[in-house]
């Protein structure tokens, strides 16, 4: 599970991307960010979906934040889900080594199918995991792997810790 903390008030805090700069020599790519907490108390039991207005450009960002006991069960659903997906590629690649013996004995060639599950079980294994690592329970503006303008990112090194 996340080694973070959940407390009254969500740890990630919400960024608008200022700029990119690109150097096609170098090739690398620098974003910056400005970054703002989230200022939205956690309720008792269930969500709360609030609005904040972005620090930088003013536009109305809505947030579901979730209650302590609810952010602690989202993340032992990511925790079990990155088991699941472990099972998935032991059992997987298990039956594809057994697949050329059942093929010899009369049985059908199961082994693509195998080997799909064994890769899927890869896939959601380290999906599950990264979403767990991420978890805070405060959901917003963003993509998973990209931003748009505005998005979700755990704070620099000393910040809040859930006060």
């Amino acid at each position: 599970m996340s080694s973070r903390t959940v407390g009254p008030y969500p740890t990630q805090h919400y960024v608008h991307l200022a700029s990119i700069e690109s150097s096609f020599l170098r090739n690398e790519v620098r974003k910056t960010f400005h970054a703002y907490p989230i200022d939205i108390r956690r309720p008792e039991r269930g969500y709360r979906v609030e609005a904040l207005e972005c620090g930088t450009c003013g536009q109305p960002l809505a947030f579901t934040v979730l209650s302590i006991p609810s952010a602690k069960r989202a993340r032992m659903r990511w925790a079990g889900l990155a088991l699941l997906g472990m099972a998935t590629v032991f059992l997987g690649f298990a039956r594809l080594a057994e697949s050329d013996q059942v093929v010899h004995a009369g049985g059908p060639d199961l082994s693509a199918v195998w080997g799909l599950a064994g890769m899927g079980g890869i896939l959601l294994f380290f999906y599950a995991l990264m979403k767990l690592a991420g978890e805070d329970g405060v959901r917003g503006p963003g993509w998973f792997f990209g931003y748009g303008k505005h998005g979700l990112r755990w704070p620099p090194r000393g910040g809040r810790e859930g006060a």
